[in-house]
């Protein structure tokens, strides 16, 4: 078929000149047309060019949940800059919370295990807020990430011992799982915090 029919079959078939070089080999050496729509819709662009109105469900989830993880760590950011002690982070007052719980809550424990399980969970539970307070003095970002992650640790360690109390029938501690979780969700949003402000002052 000589070029001139050729395109012409092209536009007749709606795909246009340019269009050829763009069709995919199908199986048994056909070539089907994959439509250029389709291809944007994947990266979530709008065939018309606007990203607003055609992103879909999930990926509109996707977005609102980057907007707001955004937006707090933003916010953990500034308050980062405005506190002037360690007991000015909400992250620290939410772990120092937990701790006067875990006190309060293991005073009921047998007395067999106050060199046991009291005392473990005491000091894992301490653990958190002391070194959220030491990590606000230290100097680098390097520095402050560290101490912060072994807050992390302690904190996973805590979550164990309620459990492990729960099971012995000490105590109904599931009901401060939730609390512990909210504090593992914020010391993971002010580390990320943490990161983040280094590199936008690096740039």
């Amino acid at each position: 078929m000589r070029n001139g029919n050729l395109e012409s079959s092209c536009r007749c078939r709606g795909w246009g000149s340019e269009g050829v070089g763009k069709r995919a080999v199908g199986s048994g050496g056909q070539r089907s047309q994959e439509p250029e729509s389709r291809s944007q819709e994947v990266l979530g662009v709008s065939p018309s060019g606007s990203v607003a109105t055609y992103i879909s469900k999930s990926n509109r989830n996707l977005f609102i949940i980057t907007l707001l993880h955004n937006v707090i760590i933003s916010y953990i950011i500034l308050s980062m800059i405005r506190a002037k002690s360690f007991e000015d982070l909400l992250v620290w007052q939410k772990a120092h919370a937990y701790v006067l719980e875990i006190y309060r809550i293991t005073k009921g424990f047998p007395k067999s295990e106050l060199f046991g399980l009291t005392s473990q969970m005491r000091r894992a539970a301490t653990s958190i807020p002391a070194n959220i307070a030491e990590g606000f003095k230290k100097r680098t970002p390097r520095e402050k990430v560290r101490v912060l992650n072994i807050a992390q640790g302690s904190l996973e360690e805590s979550r164990y011992y309620l459990i492990l109390a729960k099971d012995l029938s000490y105590a109904d501690t599931g009901v401060f799982l939730p609390k512990l979780e909210e504090v593992s969700r914020m010391l993971e949003a002010y580390i990320r915090a943490i990161e983040t402000n280094h590199r936008i002052r690096r740039q």
